[in-house]
């Protein structure tokens, strides 16, 4: 059996009870287009994630961002949608000069299911003149989106 992705089953068990099993049985009939993985591997660097240890770490520049994102192989589609999204967040961290500090967050034990850990925070907390603002959701927007919809929402302020 197959499991569901943590953030797929989440969306599924936020509907409304009727809406569930036609949700789940869609989900089995299809598999996902791609991924946000390569968003989640480098969010560190986009939210420029500081240590404890090293002081105060300069941003990582964004092509640096690109380079290794499209290095890390992948479909041209599911690349181009983890570089939208990346290179928004990047602008938004940049612009409202946003940091991130590590924090980890132990995963979800489902009781009954051995060895079944869920987590749906990346082990970041973002930080804005010395306070913190929000706990950094692991990024799986829904299928349809592709992250299209991020960059109007993460402009800079003035």
């Amino acid at each position: 059996m197959r499991l569901l992705p943590e953030i797929d089953l989440a969306n599924i068990a936020a509907l409304p009870r009727e809406h569930r099993q036609p949700a789940l049985r869609a989900f089995k009939a299809g598999t996902p287009r791609f991924s946000y993985r390569l968003v989640r591997q480098a969010a560190p660097d986009i939210f420029n994630a500081q240590s404890e240890l090293l002081g105060t770490i300069p941003p990582t520049d964004f092509e640096q961002i690109r380079r290794r994102m499209q290095a890390s192989g992948g479909s041209i589609q599911e690349i181009k949608a983890n570089l939208e999204v990346a290179e928004s967040l990047h602008a938004y961290t940049t612009c409202n000069t946003v940091s991130a500090k590590r924090y980890y967050i132990s995963p979800f034990q489902l009781s009954g299911a051995v060895g079944i850990e869920l987590c749906y925070w990346l082990p970041l907390v973002l930080v804005q003149s010395g306070l913190p603002i929000q706990l950094v959701q692991a990024a799986q927007p829904p299928r349809e989106v592709a992250g299209h919809g991020w960059r109007r929402r993460a402009g800079c302020r003035s």
